[in-house]
């Protein structure tokens, strides 16, 4: 059995998930309260329960370290889904991380895995983090590959409040 801590020192050239595991383990995981002393087998480690444990890591204030280990192990092992990216970019959004949010973004877009949730988690990263010329860039490729929706505009919209562009919130909300 492995702790949440141990993911980082996994082989993940080795690593073969067991679904049936996974599948138990993903509602424990969104509900557990103490994530940190939760134990499980390294084979229930599939994207769904590495996007989870990003999630929730990041709701519980665990540590950015962490979170970084989980998501490097997802795409080491190549667990690494659209959610997954989403969920680390949320994630690096809500610490400050925005390298990370760009490493991410440019790692779903590259292996063309980004949706319109990815675009709209990354320009709420940019505009959590202060850069609204990411924000800007990432919202007009959107439009422009018909990957912006009403959860695109209003993350475009709340990034310009955030960087005290009002007039570019105006502008997009018109």
């Amino acid at each position: 059995m492995i702790t949440i801590k141990d993911i980082h020192r996994l082989d993940p050239k080795n690593h073969k998930p067991d679904d049936t595991e996974a599948r138990r383990l993903t509602p424990v995981i969104k509900s557990e309260r103490n994530l940190l002393d939760l134990q499980f087998t390294p084979t229930a480690l599939n994207h769904f329960t590495l996007s989870a444990l990003i999630s929730n890591c990041s709701r519980k204030k665990v540590g950015f370290t962490l979170i970084q280990n989980i998501y490097q192990f997802a795409c080491d092992s190549r667990q690494a889904n659209v959610v997954t990216h989403n969920s680390y970019i949320t994630a690096a959004g809500n610490c400050g991380q925005f390298d990370e949010a760009q490493r991410a973004y440019g790692a779903a877009s590259r292996f063309q895995q980004a949706d319109v949730v990815t675009h709209a988690s990354y320009i709420t990263a940019a505009g959590n983090c202060g850069q609204f010329d990411a924000a800007q860039r990432a919202y007009s490729a959107a439009c422009e590959n018909f990957q912006a929706n009403v959860v695109t505009h209003a993350s475009y919209i709340t990034a310009a409040g955030n960087c005290g562009q009002f007039a570019e919130a105006q502008r997009a909300y018109s």
